[in-house]
């Protein structure tokens, strides 16, 4: 209950006067003090509450009248707001003329530059008093302009002290009921608060950061305040103009809004968050948290290198705990495993993966009710982890890069591995860079006359830029690959298959072409003499495709062995029984597309006759 001071401090309602306030007594914010003539006072001007003015005619615009002092009467439960189309809070359920904002479906989550919506700008423990507000002892939050407590309590000596002091110690020069009431926004009146003066508040390079790209809103705040004449960020400081008092409340607020807390990674994340295309992982993440980032380098250990400190400002007052889960989610880079292949790291790496770096990640004007987005930053930071695959490449595919237009020119003072090594990291970086989800960082090495490369990022984004790289090789280099065939199928496909060898090589724009053993690569091997060859020239998929086709062809010509011996065998002039071999899956990758047939009986002419009348399909 409120004692009899506080009751008077209370502004008069200036609704109350003309009956029109639609609270109650005791629920209005603002003082009932009820005129002595409360049913007859004929003073247009007293201030003091009386009743309202009754009238017989009803409002023909019922519940949807969105005057506030309207005489006439209404249904029940209608409220018209008394600031109407200019009502800016977000929470008032009072009825309102069609060309007031609505809310922004984003709430606390909208990042829209001067977005024209309405958005939450009170909590549920602000005080209603807002900056009115003088009690020492008030718990609930109050906007940046109200007075500040003394950090001297009741030990100050100030007289000209502009703060809040313990009701003990404030010595009121009149009555309260005769102290004039600062209404909401306006500014504070202390003896040196009209002076104006610059302001120069230093800012840490996370604050800079923060400030730079999600600062806008609190700084447009400090724009919008009274006593605030100018404000500037320049040279990584805030520059602020106006009176001393404004300026003490800004500093306050924002000593209130940023905060900093620690997380370690690893180094070697650190540099890929930061190096990968421009650092486009990183300003994801500080997109996603609204942050602001900064590195301070420290030494946990004279024989290691050096840890980052990454502090992180993170600004969470405007957020939601349930929507900012949801955006959370999209990001689906968090949570990949780390492989174990740590034999392809190079030293530096090993000493990147001893090496940690702290972050550090904020909340904001001590409001624990967002504290778990804080905690999510942090978890989140912590979980990202690298994984690394690596492969050596084929001499064709190091030939076929190597002649490819180099879209950065080598130095001449690096020896002719070291160029050939940048060529071939910018050329597969390349390929990458333009694959939707694959950030990855690219290593080339030269050791033993091989060349390996590995790819180091998120999982999903190491697999795709893989992909991507071995697909476009594929597609691209010409290779040779040499297929052993019988003499019979050699002398079959030069006699009968010739139209479908050309077709085929129009198809699958390859190169076809049947070599006799004298002809043949290793031509020093036993079985070259029994054997021909067929050679097939272009791109590998290509022809990793025509071969699977090749083997469908040979599918096709056994379904044709077989309905011809099917109709062998049931015919009268034959008794015997034929087989087709069936090749397995890896004996199909080991041999070349063969058709072999098997016959066996006990007439002599009419296994004779069935093999004539086989060679001539």
């Amino acid at each position: 209950m409120q004692t009899l001071d506080a009751e008077c401090e209370r502004e008069l309602c200036s609704k109350a006067n003309k009956g029109l306030c639609r609270y109650k007594d005791g629920e209005c914010k603002y003082r009932h003090t009820r005129c002595h003539n409360y049913d007859s006072c004929l003073h247009s001007k007293c201030p003091l509450a009386h009743a309202s003015q009754l009238s017989a005619k009803q409002c023909s615009h019922g519940i949807r009248c969105f005057k506030p002092d309207c005489p006439l009467n209404h249904p029940e439960g209608w409220s018209a707001c008394d600031d109407g189309v200019q009502c800016s809070h977000y929470e008032c359920n009072s009825n309102h003329p069609p060309a007031r904002k609505g809310k922004c479906p984003d709430g606390n989550l909208c990042n829209t530059n001067n977005c024209k919506f309405l958005h939450p700008n009170m909590h549920p423990n602000e005080c209603s008093w807002g900056i009115k507000c003088r009690q020492w002892v008030c718990t609930k939050t109050h906007p940046i302009s109200r007075t500040h407590l003394c950090p001297k309590e009741d030990h100050c000596n100030n007289d000209a002290c502009g703060y809040l002091h313990p009701p003990k110690y404030a010595k009121l020069s009149k009555p309260i009921a005769a102290m004039p009431l600062i209404a909401r926004n306006e500014p504070i009146i202390t003896p040196h608060s009209g002076r104006e003066q610059p302001e120069i508040i230093e800012l840490s390079v996370a604050e800079q950061n923060f400030l730079g790209s999600f600062g806008k809103k609190i700084l447009d705040k400090i724009r919008e305040e009274e006593g605030i004449k100018d404000v500037k960020v320049k040279d990584g400081k805030l520059q602020l103009s106006g009176n001393s008092s404004a300026i003490a409340n800004i500093k306050s607020y924002l000593k209130q809004t940023l905060h900093e807390k620690n997380v370690t990674i690893k180094n070697n994340l650190k540099k890929y968050l930061l190096l990968s295309v421009k650092g486009r992982l990183m300003k994801r993440f500080k997109k996603k948290y609204s942050t602001g980032i900064s590195y301070l380098e420290i030494s946990t250990n004279a024989h290691l290198t050096t840890n980052d400190m990454i502090t992180i400002k993170n600004c969470v007052a405007e957020h939601d705990k349930d929507e900012r889960g949801q955006q959370c989610d999209i990001d689906r880079n968090v949570d990949q495993s780390e492989d174990e292949q740590k034999e392809d790291d190079d030293d530096n790496d090993r000493k990147s993966d001893i090496s940690n770096a702290s972050s550090s990640v904020t909340n904001i004007l001590n409001n624990f009710k967002h504290h778990h987005l804080l905690c999510k930053a942090i978890k989140g930071l912590q979980n990202y982890s690298l994984h690394t695959r690596s492969w050596a490449l084929t001499q064709d595919e190091i030939t076929y890069i190597l002649k490819q237009p180099q879209l950065r020119t080598t130095q001449n003072n690096k020896s002719k591995v070291d160029n050939q090594r940048f060529q071939i990291t910018d050329y597969l970086s390349g390929l990458v860079r333009s694959t939707p989800n694959s950030v990855v960082e690219i290593f080339v090495d030269h050791k033993n006359g091989i060349w390996r490369v590995k790819v180091r990022g998120f999982k999903d984004n190491v697999n795709n830029a893989i992909s991507k790289i071995q697909n476009w090789l594929n597609d691209n280099i010409e290779t040779e690959v040499q297929l052993s065939i019988s003499k019979v199928m050699a002398i079959f496909l030069r006699t009968k298959a010739s139209a479908d060898i050309k077709k085929m090589e129009k198809t699958d724009s390859i190169k076809i072409t049947i070599m006799s053993a004298a002809g043949r690569k290793n031509g020093n091997d036993e079985q070259d003499d029994n054997h021909d060859c067929l050679k097939l020239s272009g791109s590998y998929s290509r022809i990793s495709s025509a071969r699977e086709k090749s083997w469908d062809v040979s599918k096709i010509v056994s379904q044709s062995l077989r309905t011809r011996l099917k109709e062998l065998r049931d015919s009268d002039d034959c008794e015997a029984i034929g087989w087709i071999k069936i090749y397995t899956a890896i004996e199909r990758r080991e041999t070349a597309p063969k058709v072999t047939i098997s016959i066996a009986g006990l007439n002599e002419e009419a296994v004779d006759m069935l093999l004539n009348n086989a060679k001539m399909l």
